[in-house]
């Protein structure tokens, strides 16, 4: 009863989909009927990848689709599973926005398109969690001081509190940081340094004149 009691806390927590390779073998398709019998609970997807490498060099070669595939829709599964397991736990999508009224990029510039970047989060990821994103793509900085969220079609701004669910008020959100003081200082030091180094420099050059 422990054992099953484990596997149902596993297959909750980490969902898994499984693929189901070398469909593309004479054969296989009993033994993928067979699997799907034996576990119907479980996410089967039948996978040839080497139908898959076969069209990813005839379309680096030719730039054409060229490779033969298992399935009459010219599948060869690698979608089909890929998709199935982001299905099985979906991700938080969230846009950071510089202007919630004119949906402007945040950190691409004026000329950069709305909404440009979209980043995947672990689901109940807080406010908190995204703005580390967004540091880690280089698109701001500095510790977070107030976010703001809308909607994709709802135009109503709502603040959201660090600790709060990203997206629970709309997947569009604004952040507004500031610099910590350690980044001040580090920055003052850096300045003093270079400052230092020109002070020496200025001095070789006039006692060698």
């Amino acid at each position: 009863a422990l054992h099953r009691l484990v596997a149902h806390f596993v297959a909750a927590r980490w969902p898994v989909a499984v693929a189901l390779n070398k469909v593309d073998v004479p054969g296989a398709t009993r033994h993928v009927e067979e699997a799907r019998a034996q576990y119907p609970s479980r996410v089967l997807v039948p996978v040839s990848a080497r139908s898959e490498v076969e069209r990813l060099r005839a379309h680096a070669s030719a730039g054409a689709d060229g490779a033969r595939s298992y399935s009459p829709d010219g599948s060869t599964g690698t979608l089909d599973v890929l998709s199935a397991a982001v299905a099985l736990r979906p991700p938080t999508l969230a846009f950071p926005s510089s202007d919630l009224a004119t949906l402007a990029s945040l950190g691409r510039g004026a000329d950069a398109a709305r909404l440009f970047d979209c980043l995947l989060l672990r689901p109940l990821s807080t406010v908190a969690d995204f703005c580390e994103a967004v540091r880690r793509e280089g698109l701001c900085a500095g510790d977070l001081v107030r976010a703001e969220a809308r909607g994709v079609f709802t135009p109503e701004v709502a603040v959201v509190r660090r600790d709060d669910v990203v997206a629970a008020k709309g997947p569009i959100v604004r952040l507004q940081t500031r610099r910590a003081a350690w980044q001040g200082r580090a920055e003052a030091a850096e300045q003093a340094e270079e400052h230092q180094r020109g002070t020496k420099a200025c001095g070789r050059r006039r006692q060698t004149g």
